[in-house]
């Protein structure tokens, strides 16, 4: 099944979060043709990934702002924008504001690594059905 995957632990070493990262996306049943990416070089304590097709968006995930402290791990398919650099450089100029009011059928996650709080952040529409 499609989606985004991740985990966040400043307690634990960097290596350790990825490798449970890497032990999640093991475990999941991966559908014939999904593809499963997970960062290859995170450089803070949250490690992102996201299993898809790579149709609306073939460019390796995560989309990483050019000093590194910021990730956006992206999955679907956003109305008006070019993928998760695109969407990235909206919340870098804007912060969550350039996340909101957005359409179609997506999600996404960011990591914020210049933020006071260290929260992960996660924004789209929920697909239709009971939840």
């Amino acid at each position: 099944m499609p989606g985004i995957l991740g985990a966040v632990d400043e307690s634990l070493p960097l290596t350790a979060v990825a490798a449970l990262v890497r032990a999640m996306a093991g475990r999941l049943h991966v559908q014939p043709g999904l593809k499963v990416e997970i960062d290859p070089a995170p450089t803070c304590p949250a490690v992102l990934g996201r299993v898809d097709l790579g149709l609306f968006d073939p460019a390796p995930a995560p989309a990483v702002s050019p000093d590194g402290a910021c990730r956006l791990v992206l999955h679907g398919e956003v109305r008006g924008i070019r993928g998760a650099s695109e969407l990235l450089a909206a919340y870098l100029e804007r912060g969550e504001a350039g996340l909101a009011g957005h359409s179609g059928s997506f999600a996404a996650a960011v990591w914020d690594g210049r933020a006071s709080t260290r929260t992960p952040r996660s924004c789209g529409t929920p697909p239709p059905g009971p939840t």
